[in-house]
């Protein structure tokens, strides 16, 4: 008998989150299939960064997100599973949903767009796409509108950061929001499981 170890890699269907574990066992040569159950317990996707004293995440119950492309699905798990990933789920609350453009790879002009319903006053974003966290935007633009029809110039621009990008820039006063995603990646699309909207003083 020959002692062989065996990488399992479980993935959470719905986050896609691959879960490393491993076992060793003693088998008779020859071709195997081992199936395997059990309970792991996950209570966040990953810590996010702590809330300073003198910061407020905003409310976002009623606020409506739209995006440069139709709201849709893809299907997972060999095309068994329909994923929802409408604009929607950006500012749910969950971040185990998300926002994706699965249309194509990143490309400049991306946008998703956030009507807080009446003016807000803030000066943060927190875009969180840990459960797909290369799907962070390659570059960022961000502009703001009182009415929705005329958009500022870029109040921040830069680069995504893997997992959670966190956007600062002076105090504003909007009623609506636009992140438009101005760079190319070849490999990955572009997500946003949730949006923040803070102020900090």
């Amino acid at each position: 008998m020959g002692k062989q170890e065996y990488a399992l890699l479980r993935m959470h269907e719905r986050y896609q989150t691959m879960i490393p574990c491993s076992f060793t066992t003693h088998v008779s040569p020859g071709t195997w299939k081992f199936v395997g159950s059990g309970i792991l317990p996950m209570t966040s996707p990953k810590s996010l960064p702590a809330k300073l004293a003198t910061e407020q995440v905003l409310a976002k119950k009623g606020w409506v997100a739209t995006a440069s492309v139709p709201d849709s699905a893809f299907l997972f798990s060999g095309g068994k599973i329909p994923i929802d990933i409408s604009a929607a789920n950006a500012i749910d609350g969950d971040h185990w949903t998300g926002w994706r453009d699965m249309t194509k790879l990143q490309y400049p002009g991306q946008r998703l767009e956030v009507d807080m319903q009446k003016e807000q006053e803030f000066n943060k974003l927190v875009l969180d796409n840990t459960w797909a966290q290369w799907d962070t935007p390659t570059e960022y633009s961000v502009t703001i509108s009182k009415h929705g029809t005329t958009w500022s110039e870029p109040i921040a621009t830069g680069p995504g950061q893997a997992g959670i990008t966190t956007i600062r820039f002076p105090m504003q006063h909007a009623r609506y929001l636009r992140v438009t995603q101005t760079g190319t990646n070849a490999t990955y699309h572009w997500s946003v499981y949730e949006l923040d909207v803070c102020r900090e003083k």
